[in-house]
């Protein structure tokens, strides 16, 4: 059985906990036919006695969503600041970060973080995030076609069916 914890923080350290780390964190169990189930029911309680979220999937359905939510997102923030990093352009590279605000920030954030980690996520999980990443990239092209072929509704369609869709994943 493994335990995953997930609590984004920008700290690190002993010296970055607070009272309430840890309420409505969420955590995942990920028992196997060899987890003993009264391991199991112990750390529920425990988790839940914090005001913890918990979850409980095999860690083949654990792999393949955090590859979705979590590693994904590391690959794409990273391909988005090189795709920003224009070097064959100086002048629009010096542009690009006068004016990157808040939307690039958002969105680069995973992507500029600990390179040691999207390393060792992309080597434990490899089959789960290349998948992740080609399902990334057919979604990309369609929006690609879309905009080529100057399809608006269609396109303003698929932005709103994300809009809406983002809310079950945002708490």
């Amino acid at each position: 059985m493994d335990l995953i914890q997930w609590q984004a923080q920008k700290k690190k350290g002993v010296d970055s906990g607070f009272e309430g780390l840890f309420k409505n964190a969420k955590w995942i169990i990920t028992p196997t036919q060899n987890s003993d189930s009264n391991s199991v029911s112990t750390i529920s309680e425990l988790i839940k006695s914090m005001d913890c979220e918990i979850c409980q999937a095999s860690p083949k359905e654990h792999d393949e969503a955090v590859s979705l939510i979590s590693h994904l997102p590391i690959f794409l923030a990273s391909a988005l600041i090189e795709t920003a990093q224009t070097k064959n352009n100086q002048s629009l590279l010096d542009l690009s970060q006068k004016l990157a605000a808040t939307g690039f920030a958002d969105t680069s954030r995973v992507g500029g973080g600990n390179e040691q980690l999207g390393l060792d996520l992309a080597i434990n999980n490899q089959i789960n995030v290349l998948n992740s990443i080609n399902n990334f990239k057919n979604k990309l092209n369609i929006l690609e076609s879309l905009i080529k072929e100057k399809n608006w509704d269609l396109l303003s369609k698929k932005l709103a069916e994300a809009k809406e869709n983002r809310q079950n994943f945002i708490n």
